[in-house]
């Protein structure tokens, strides 16, 4: 119907427009999956640092612990 009763040009026009919608659709899709994966590396980031934080005052607290124990032997 556009092609015999529309304006002319308007199913180009028409074919540009859902062309344009689709790479925004894709593009905010991207973007999207972007700042999900972002966030993920974020999260894994903190948690190594938390894991190794108390590794380490673990670690700390062992050989304090050692010490204390060899001082009353």
């Amino acid at each position: 119907m556009m092609i015999w009763q529309g304006r002319a040009g308007l199913w180009t026009d028409w074919l540009d427009y859902q062309r344009k919608m689709k790479e925004s659709r894709e593009a905010a899709e991207k973007a999207e999956k972007a700042k999900k994966a972002k966030r993920k590396k974020q999260i894994v980031d903190i948690c190594i640092s938390i894991g190794l934080g108390i590794s380490v005052l673990s670690a700390i607290g062992l050989v304090i612990y050692i010490f204390y124990w060899l001082s009353k032997q």
